[in-house]
């Protein structure tokens, strides 16, 4: 699907340039279409309907279209990225039958207009394309309007690099993406490709920091197929490849060169290391191990789960549920939960379910009940660092079939 031909063109530097019109109040027409020399036609803008005057080109700018007066279009506050994105998805949503609006005042709102609305199978669906930073607070106003007002919403980022790349730092920008049902995940238009991404399997090993595979969204798959998928696509080896050498190099830079500054979450971790005469490079190594969901909390791997196995998993016999641990999670001070479309305990109650049930399938763990687990066998503390770095090489063999 490519509609640059119908109202955009990108140039040479990959910037994205409008030139597109309705012409005497009939159908759009390019710029490139037009006999410039004898044209008398009157033109109207795509989004506001005002008046558009033909602008001559000069140096590396072409002939384009602008306002006659200063206008509060909607359109000319946004960037061309953001405009070419919504038309992209405004287009794909009515090749498949579909009727979007775009510019929907939300009843009940205040006036809020989402950039895309439209009704996907009995859903109200609504489009919010974010390619700028949003502070949390005027995220979660937007969010709950939406919400309260029944739509759901979906939040595309847009990414302009060429590169596709598996790690990036999670910005408050990168969470707010994120759906939670039936599995963690997001989606991202790369406007170099001229494509809709699926992206998941997020692998949070460091505070803020995620590695993730992504999925090209088919044009020609039903828009509620894509966008409500039932399940995770299989991740490809070269991604498992790579989360596999994150984490052995990570792991091995933190078991030999320990930080001197710390974050709270991991001061109030150190405390129970302390008990022991250890450090935090010490954790078990059943304390650092990947989790293929995003945790939604701003801390490294090593610090929630060394928090779950002294607060859980010291004692033989204990009983815990998923529920309690994801909970005393989100209300522990220490850890800053990131701003996300749902809430954070449900990508935390995700994350635990995938971490438990590997702790299940090495012995450590028992699930007696649907979310009730038994203590089996508690993780050994105060080993050497020697044995320690040989438990490393050990859990890396042992967990492959499981992740």
């Amino acid at each position: 699907m490519n509609i640059r031909s119908l109202l955009y063109i990108m140039d040479k530097n990959g910037g994205i340039l409008v030139f597109t019109a309705y012409v005497d109040g009939k159908d759009p027409i390019h710029i490139d279409h037009l006999d410039l020399s004898v044209n008398n036609s009157v033109f109207s803008c795509p989004e506001c309907g005002s008046r558009l005057l033909i602008k001559a080109g000069s140096g590396k700018v072409r002939w384009h279209f602008a306002h006659a007066r200063k206008t509060s279009c909607n359109g000319s506050e946004e960037s061309f990225e953001h405009q070419y994105v919504k038309e992209q998805l405004v287009l794909w949503l009515k090749t498949h039958g579909y009727q979007p609006k775009k510019e929907f005042t939300v009843p009940g709102s205040g006036g809020r207009r989402a950039d895309i609305y439209v009704f996907l199978n009995g859903r109200k669906v609504v489009f919010e394309i974010q390619k700028s930073y949003l502070p949390a607070r005027e995220f979660n106003k937007r969010q709950t309007i939406y919400c309260e007002a029944g739509y759901d919403v979906f939040w595309i980022g847009v990414e302009t690099s060429e590169k596709h790349i598996f790690k990036k730092r999670m910005s408050a920008l990168e969470t707010i993406r994120f759906r939670a049902f039936p599995f963690m995940h997001s989606f991202c238009y790369k406007i170099a490709e001229d494509a809709l991404y699926m992206e998941f399997g997020h692998v949070q090993f460091q505070t803020g920091m995620s590695l993730f595979h992504f999925k090209k969204i088919t044009w020609e798959k039903d828009p509620c197929e894509s966008l409500y998928p039932s399940q995770p696509s299989p991740a490809a080896a070269a991604y498992k490849e790579k989360v596999n050498q994150e984490w052995k190099s990570l792991s091995r830079k933190k078991r030999l060169f320990p930080k001197f500054g710390y974050s709270r979450a991991e001061k109030k971790i150190l405390s129970y290391y302390y008990k022991h005469q250890l450090s935090l490079n010490y954790y078990p190594s059943l304390c650092f191990l990947p989790v293929y969901s995003f945790f939604g909390v701003q801390t490294g791997a090593e610090v929630w789960q060394s928090w779950i196995h002294w607060k859980y998993v010291q004692h033989k016999g204990s009983r815990f549920t998923l529920s309690e641990v994801c909970l005393s999670i989100i209300n522990e001070p220490e850890f800053h939960s990131f701003p996300m479309t749902d809430h954070p305990a449900n990508a935390v109650r995700l994350a635990l379910r995938k971490y438990f049930f590997i702790m299940e399938s090495l012995g450590v763990l028992k699930r007696i009940y649907p979310g009730v687990y038994l203590v089996i066998q508690p993780l050994t503390v105060k080993k050497p660092m020697e044995q320690l770095l040989e438990d490393d090489k050990f859990i890396y063999n042992k967990i492959q079939s499981l992740l």
